[in-house]
């Protein structure tokens, strides 16, 4: 169970990862009107899964270890 939530929490900070890029790409030029939104909503989303995925790899090592 622990891995599938550490998988799906990879999943949303791979998938955010990806908007921030074509947020970025497509800003290149200007500033886009809500494209800062966007990119701070990516931020937000990858930054809290980054830290549920430390805590289930955290959980996950502790039901390995024993």
């Amino acid at each position: 169970m622990k891995i599938i939530e550490a998988m799906d929490h990879i999943h949303q900070i791979d998938h955010s990862a990806s908007a921030i890029k074509g947020a970025a790409d497509s800003t290149k030029s200007s500033w886009g009107e809500g494209r800062t939104d966007e990119l701070l909503q990516a931020l937000r989303v990858i930054s809290d899964h980054s830290e549920l995925l430390k805590e289930s790899a955290e959980a996950l090592t502790a039901e390995v270890v024993g």
